[in-house]
């Protein structure tokens, strides 16, 4: 255990020694493990499919916040509609009165 906290104090100081990727060294990077890829039909497809997937999701998780949206907005008219009839049976000589 001492020799591993030896060997990791002796490292650190090289890790903050390390140079950074530049933008241009992380794009080559990024553009050699693309072509890698397209090398590999596998893992192409796999990527695809894991795409598919995500679009898949991302509509289903839209639709669903598009019905959570016209639920409430339905919600809320029914409440606006509900206080306005409340409102106009509570007035003063409203011949309305015991309809509810």
């Amino acid at each position: 255990m001492k020799n591993v906290l030896i060997i990791a104090a002796l490292l650190l100081p090289l890790t903050a020694m390390a140079q950074p990727l530049t933008p241009q060294q992380q794009h080559q990077r990024q553009q050699i493990r693309n072509q890698q890829m397209m090398n590999n039909p596998t893992q192409q497809r796999m990527q695809q499919e894991s795409q598919s997937r995500q679009i898949q999701q991302q509509g289903r998780l839209n639709q669903g916040i598009q019905n959570q949206q016209q639920q409430q907005q339905q919600r809320l008219q029914n409440q606006i509609r509900d206080n306005r009839e409340r409102t106009i049976q509570s007035q003063p000589g409203n011949n309305h009165n015991n309809l509810r």
